[in-house]
């Protein structure tokens, strides 16, 4: 059966008034299109009024196949499954799809906050599983990390919401899951699962691995079993521009056998140590580390910058003349070495400058320049009597070291230009040049050739 596209969906949920809930159940109920399941729950999540609200975004099929392709053997009768964050089910069909006819029956609790969601998902799986008898789930309409769960399960398998929360809500969930830094609500989500379950099998935002925020989870997690590690890339959802990775663990055993890695973008896959993708000498944990990196990485001194970054001067204060010049990204040439004007310069009046924080660094010449959201790194001296804008970070050497021209270079080099994509988990979103990627701006030793 052709899958249709979105604009398609798009047309008949304005054609049909499908953002109408009661509208919406009854065609995917009657299906009077003949429409795929895939196609229904695609148009049954376009449909959802609340996805930016709840952060519920749609898992594309092939996802959920790459992520089935991993799922844990589990030798046991009845097979008890936790989905925390159901939606319409994407995820749950391919799961009791992967499982069915390996067990003498499944059960599944599932969990969501929406309750059409639920009632969406519910009808799909009778759709899909009218023949299988022996399927038993348990629709709870509630938050998952608020509701009190008795029971164990043999897996956890889902893909919660990825969005930061704040409030008494924050605080209550930092305090029941010890997680005192924790802001995004999935941290809270694999938090829980972890104690839920033998196997949990979480997507997660790519960001999990290196942001500061999730570092107590990194920390809960270091020492299961971390079987597999999948890199979706920005693969992971339609439309959605977020890179994702998807964790799966065994909290009951010790990994013997090395983490697989796998790359869906580079079409890659790897067995790493686990204890050196988990390291805690470098600031994030590192899913791509091999030995090119980790030579180059014994022949450095780390953590040597500290870094600003402005975000105040934005494009309404900018003119294409004017007293101060604004050094962008593109005033950084590829090789590294010098820094030019382009045709489209931008200035800032003094005036306006004396306000912003990076006023202070008008007169310096002691600060380096490199630009942000690049894997071309390169590091410039600042020339004196100009400022940058948000495309370009200002390097600070910390108190008592020195750096040479050599050492400039060599950050523009084609050997650091490999490290730092390791070092950022060949990201493709999250390239800003913060406190974690400073780190790894290192002095090499001037006794390495």
């Amino acid at each position: 059966m052709q899958k249709n596209s979105d604009a398609s969906l798009k047309k008949l949920i304005e054609e049909h008034e499908l953002n109408c809930f009661t509208k919406s159940k009854k065609f995917i109920l009657d299906n009077p299109l003949a429409l795929s399941i895939d196609d229904l729950s695609r148009l049954a999540e376009m449909a959802n009024g609340l996805q930016e609200s709840t952060a519920a975004y749609y898992t594309d099929p092939k996802t959920v196949q790459t992520l089935c392709q991993q799922l844990p053997k589990i030798h046991k009768r009845t097979l008890r499954i936790l989905e925390p964050s159901v939606g319409v089910g994407n995820i749950l069909r391919q799961v009791i799809h992967y499982y069915k006819g390996l067990f003498d029956s499944i059960e599944c609790d599932v969990f969501d906050i929406n309750q059409h969601s639920l009632e969406i998902c519910e009808i799909f799986i009778q759709k899909e599983f009218s023949d299988f008898n022996n399927l038993k789930i348990n629709y709870i309409y509630d938050d998952f990390l608020t509701h009190q769960l008795e029971k164990k399960y043999d897996l956890v398998v889902g893909n919660p919401p990825f969005m930061k929360i704040k409030g008494v809500y924050r605080e209550n969930l930092r305090q029941e899951f010890k997680n005192p830094i924790a802001d995004n609500i999935s941290a809270f989500f694999l938090d829980k699962s972890i104690g839920l379950s033998n196997y949990v099998v979480l997507i997660m935002p790519k960001y999990f691995l290196h942001n500061f925020d999730f570092s107590k989870s990194r920390e809960k997690i270091k020492n299961t079993n971390i079987q597999c590690i999948t890199d979706f890339g920005e693969t992971g959802f339609k439309g959605v521009l977020i890179e994702t990775i998807c964790l799966f663990l065994d909290t009951k055993s010790n990994n013997t056998s090395g983490t697989k890695v796998i790359s869906v973008p580079k079409k890659l896959e790897l067995i790493q140590d686990q204890n050196e993708i988990t390291q805690s000498f470098f600031p994030n944990w590192l899913i791509y580390i091999n030995e090119s990196f980790k030579k180059l990485a014994s022949e450095m001194n780390f953590g040597i910058f500290n870094v600003f970054r402005d975000r105040q001067i934005t494009s309404k204060i900018l003119e294409p003349t004017g007293d101060i010049w604004v050094i962008k990204s593109k005033n950084i040439p590829r090789s590294g070495d010098k820094i030019i004007h382009i045709e489209d310069d931008v200035f800032i009046e003094k005036s306006a400058l004396s306000k912003l924080g990076v006023n202070k660094y008008l007169k310096r010449d002691d600060v380096f320049l490199s630009p942000n959201m690049t894997y071309y790194p390169r590091v410039v001296v600042k020339p004196k009597n100009c400022v940058v804008n948000g495309s370009v970070a200002i390097f600070e050497l910390k108190p008592d070291i020195s750096i040479t021209e050599t050492d400039l270079l060599f950050f523009a080099s084609p050997e650091f230009e490999a490290f730092y994509r390791i070092a950022r988990n060949h990201s493709t979103r999250s390239l800003n040049i913060d406190n974690i990627a400073i780190f790894y701006f290192g002095k090499r030793n001037h006794c390495v050739q």
